[in-house]
């Protein structure tokens, strides 16, 4: 299963780069935590909503969906892993552990962000969720949520369109909705042995982002020999071409409009941020993690968008990878071979 995303309007989609485990940098959104149960899932304490019904499809109508959002996101949380804490401990939050003794977990996105003097210097997106100045207060509620509130019809895609809706504008007998949520990112989250269910997320970011794999290391809770990781080799030069041709001539991320004109840039770049390591990749081998881990924090820039060469550099990411999990936990495809694959599988379906 994926996480999704949803807009107010209580449609859901599948969300790829979650960025849980890495991210950008200073981003309140996409900033990592530590507590994976801590940001997302429905809420297991709201006893009438399954546990996975925003990926239940049989739920026909986006109205429907929509009331459950909302049951969800008006409620404030405790941490999810704080949760299970109080139920095999059988502590409170006075005597459980330290981050379990917290009040709950709060979003700060959407409209609270106007609402909060912490957040004043993100006024601007407030009109972007509806509102072009301060709203009362609502409260607290769910951390995977963002609130918007009638004004501005104006959306950022920042917080994933959640914009106000005239189609849910009018609810039960006639009563003006004054707020709707929306959901940026959520994972299934289910009581222990409850389901059998495994996440997925996909994002060719994680491989060269150091933090990231460490992250992944440390934040699989004692069962990290039970992650896998599907790797897609390329041709080199054709993924950075077609990683430039998207961000440079599609999104217009990249202002080079010449493929090899911006490869120079960027190799340029690599070479000048650690020139021994440039001229002789082969030291990597014999370097200690954190010195690896470095070296790509430097010069891959977290495996971030527009970096065509390093994110080509499979063995670098690779070997770094291999410090932390074993050879075993990795499927290494070849793209070629993949569409291959592909092509074969859709003549026969």
């Amino acid at each position: 299963m994926t996480a999704l995303y949803s807009t107010a309007r209580g449609e859901f989609r599948e969300k790829k780069e979650l960025f849980y485990f890495g991210g950008i940098k200073g981003d309140e959104q996409f900033r990592f935590r530590h507590d994976l149960m801590d940001l997302h899932g429905p809420d297991p304490t709201v006893p009438h909503l399954p546990p996975l019904w925003p990926w239940d499809y049989r739920i026909g109508t986006m109205v429907s969906k929509r009331e459950m959002l909302h049951a969800m996101c008006s409620k404030s949380v405790h941490s999810q892993s704080c949760l299970l804490e109080r139920r095999d401990k059988n502590c409170t939050a006075a005597t459980c552990s330290e981050p379990c003794a917290l009040p709950p977990r709060c979003s700060n996105l959407g409209t609270a962000a106007c609402e909060d003097p912490h957040w004043a210097k993100f006024r601007f997106r407030c009109k972007a969720q509806g509102s072009n100045k301060p709203l009362p207060s609502s409260g607290c509620y769910h951390p995977a949520c963002v609130r918007t509130a009638p004004a501005s019809p104006q959306f950022s895609g920042q917080f994933l369109k959640c914009a106000w809706d005239r189609a849910f504008a009018f609810q039960g007998r006639g009563a003006i909705t004054k707020e709707a949520y929306c959901v940026h990112s959520l994972l299934p989250w289910a009581k222990k042995d409850e389901l059998n269910v495994s996440v997925v997320d996909f994002t060719p970011n994680y491989i060269c982002d150091a933090d990231a794999m460490r992250r992944l290391h440390e934040g699989a809770a004692g069962q990290r020999g039970r992650l896998r990781f599907i790797v897609v080799m390329r041709d080199p030069i054709m993924r950075a071409f077609s990683e430039w041709a998207m961000f440079s001539l599609g999104w217009n991320w990249d202002p080079v409009k010449n493929f090899s004109a911006s490869m120079a840039f960027k190799i340029r770049d690599l070479k000048e941020c650690n020139e021994t390591l440039f001229n002789r990749p082969d030291l990597l081998r014999h370097l200690p993690t954190e010195e690896v881990a470095q070296y790509m924090r430097s010069c891959f820039r977290y495996g971030a968008a527009t970096m065509y060469p390093t994110t080509s550099m499979y063995s670098v990411c690779m070997l770094h990878a291999l410090r932390y999990f074993r050879r075993d936990q990795f499927l290494v495809l070849r793209y070629a071979d993949l569409m291959r694959w592909l092509d074969a599988w859709l003549m026969l379906g």
